[in-house]
């Protein structure tokens, strides 16, 4: 019987080629398993590709806010920018704050989402190289050291951030969790009063921008969230505030490009169901236009929107409910202000509330809307222009030239600015 059995047993040498045919199959395993989970550009599924118009191209000399928000479609306005971002200032004047990378909206959506969500990237993050704790990450960007980030952002010429490929078939709330961990730091959506206040005076936009009717619109929150106009957004190359979205408040925006560019994709409010809506009532979409994916966002084929990237001495208007996405592309800084711009339909019955500035004899206003004026003006003039704008306009209420309704509004935003 031992003498069969010994028979039966396989060599040595088989024996060990077996077991070296095993080593070998699952290195070659592992080695396409690390590449399927590693790899940021997966030649398999295809991601596919979609058609987008071009946004259209003004001159800001050539065109007004009215014109802007009659049109009501996406434009770029090229101007003269006449300012550069002073960093060496700025840092010296205001690097001794801190300042919040995660905006209000972002918090407020992260902290709703599920434990085992946070869970499940935090596992993730540790297995792509980039461990953390989901609350103690948090807490350090709500809280972060203005002049550490700013050196980081011009300490920074290229960015290693990538997604890998089993980011496609992940879930969409861990897809964007990961997706904003994965990225590189974001300071945005930030009131620039509050960061720098001593810079407004050095920073000049175009003259057109100056009258801004939203501060004597109706609706308390949207006043309250205008006031704090112009909001900043500082970033190095591939850094990125929100994932395709819509902004919650009914009002168009300037984005203003001071330096640097920005890749962004803008889509009409009837594009919703294309750009696969997370849940049912949502500001956020799982498309990604910048990057388009058909295999997961099949239905992104089917959308009809614009593409175009902003640069420095660039506007975009973007119209109210118009759902879009922003990436920074240059290395090192690249910094916009946005501004919460306002019809005077709400305001004025004619909708031009140019006459009624002119009939005022406001000496400073008068000035401001001499074509004789300096094409640009700065923050700081901005901000004393609309103060007294709603001075004068207050001050007409009295006499009955506005309905109760706008001076209301106009009562409400004096407490406010």
């Amino acid at each position: 019987a031992a003498a069969a059995a010994a028979a039966a047993a396989p060599a040595p040498s088989t024996l060990h080629s077996v077991t070296r045919l095993a080593a070998g199959t699952g290195a070659i395993l592992g080695v396409v398993l690390a590449g399927v989970l590693y790899t940021p550009g997966p030649p398999f599924p295809s991601k596919g590709s979609i058609k987008l118009e071009n946004v259209p191209r003004i001159l800001a000399s050539e065109t007004t806010m009215r014109q802007l928000l009659q049109d009501g479609t996406p434009k770029i306005i090229e101007f003269d920018l006449q300012s550069r971002w002073n960093f060496t200032k700025m840092k010296a004047l205001c690097g001794h704050r801190h300042v919040s990378l995660i905006s209000e909206a972002t918090y407020t959506t992260l902290m709703q989402l599920p434990e085992s969500i946070i869970k499940i990237t935090e596992m993730m993050m540790f297995i792509f190289g980039k461990p953390i704790n989901f609350e103690e990450e948090l807490i350090r960007r709500a809280r972060f050291p203005f002049v550490e980030y700013v050196d980081d952002v011009l300490a920074q010429e290229q960015s290693n951030f990538w997604l890998p490929y089993i980011f496609r078939f992940l879930p969409s709330q861990i897809r964007m969790l990961f997706d904003i961990l994965m990225r590189p730091l974001y300071l945005h959506d930030v009131p620039l009063a509050r960061i720098c206040p001593e810079i407004l005076k050095d920073i000049r936009i175009p003259r057109f921008m100056a009258v801004n009717h939203i501060h004597l619109q109706p609706g308390a929150q949207i006043q309250d969230e205008a006031k704090n106009n112009p909001f900043l957004f500082f970033g190095p190359k591939d850094s990125m505030s929100y994932p395709m979205h819509q902004n919650i408040f009914p009002a168009d925006v300037l984005m203003v490009m001071m330096e640097g560019s920005k890749a962004f994709t803008v889509f009409h409010p009837s594009q919703s169901e294309n750009l696969h809506p997370v849940g049912i009532e949502t500001s956020l979409f799982e498309a990604d236009g910048l990057n388009p994916d058909l295999f997961i966002t099949p239905r992104l084929k089917n959308a009809k929107g614009w593409k175009g990237k902003l640069e420095a001495g660039e506007i975009l208007f973007l119209p109210s409910y118009y759902i879009h996405q922003f990436q920074n592309e240059s290395p090192g800084p690249n910094i916009g202000l946005k501004f919460w711009i306002g019809t005077q339909d709400a305001v004025c019955l004619d909708g031009d509330c140019t006459q009624l500035i002119k009939l005022s004899n406001n000496k400073m206003l008068k000035k401001l809307l001499s074509e004789k004026t300096s094409r640009s003006i700065s923050i700081d003039q901005y901000r004393k222009v609309n103060r007294e704008l709603l001075r004068v306009f207050l001050k007409m209420c009295a006499k009955g030239t506005f309905n109760e309704a706008a001076c209301a509004a106009m009562r409400r935003a004096e407490t406010s600015m």
